[in-house]
């Protein structure tokens, strides 16, 4: 009876349970063969951030993005919708991501669309201790992301990417 009565206690006045400290433990026990080595879920967030596209004059375009940390992973999404004053003078990285890449990875792939034109994969590279994303078009060449590849990318269209990397 103290057990459940422990839990109502942790339960706020929106119904969400509450733990006020050390995260919630799933045991150390496996229904597979590998071996826990933690089992406590102690880091959550969710939530909305503003990317820096560098190399990119915005105008009347627009940003946006967001995130969901789930322990050291992390998913990012990162939209850039180009506008009639936009100017792209350059290779297009992000800059801003919302937490420290702790390893360098190629976990992200990414969209550009161009309406009634064409539109491209896009490769995402995160580099080690960084805050910045990388974006290649996904060819065998795997040029940059920039005002002359794709060609028209200075006219109008889109740019969506979704990533995972880690963190420390």
């Amino acid at each position: 009876m103290s057990n459940a009565r422990t839990l109502a206690n942790t339960i706020n006045s929106s119904s969400e349970i509450v733990v006020p400290s050390g995260g919630v433990n799933f045991g150390t026990s496996t229904d597979g063969t590998g071996t826990v080595t933690g089992g406590v879920l102690d880091d959550y967030e969710t939530g909305s951030w503003t990317p820096s596209f560098n190399n990119v004059s915005l105008g009347n375009g627009s940003v946006s993005g967001t995130y969901r940390k789930i322990g050291s992973q992390v998913f990012v999404t990162a939209n850039y919708v180009h506008g009639s004053s936009s100017i792209i003078s350059g290779s297009v990285s992000i800059s801003n991501l919302p937490f420290t890449a702790s390893t360098f990875t190629f976990t992200g792939t990414g969209y550009a669309n161009y309406p009634g034109v064409d539109a491209f994969l896009i490769r995402c590279l995160v580099t080690s201790s960084s805050t910045s994303l990388l974006l290649q078009l996904f060819s065998s060449a795997a040029r940059p992301v920039g005002g002359t590849s794709p060609t028209n990318m200075v006219t109008t269209g889109s740019l969506s990417v979704q990533i995972t990397y880690l963190v420390s």
